[in-house]
């Protein structure tokens, strides 16, 4: 799941979200404006196994991304 806010000076907080995923153990947001860095933008676990990672970008724009899993 994908959540957006509006922030001020045309900025939006996005925050990227995934469920429990079998036997992963480590996962990263990789995209365009990371310049597909596999190590740049990890996912924080939370305790019920679910992912996810918030970051804020320039609105008005689109964005590729892709999820990267190791494990």
């Amino acid at each position: 799941m994908i959540t957006k806010r509006k922030l001020g000076k045309g900025k939006v907080r996005i925050t990227f979200q995934m469920p429990v995923l079998e036997g992963v153990t480590q996962l990263h947001l990789v995209g365009d404006f990371n310049n597909w860095s596999m190590a740049e933008t990890p996912m924080k676990q939370a305790s019920d196994g679910s992912w996810s990672v918030a970051l804020t970008l320039e609105g008005n724009r689109s964005y590729q991304y892709r999820y990267f899993a190791n494990g």
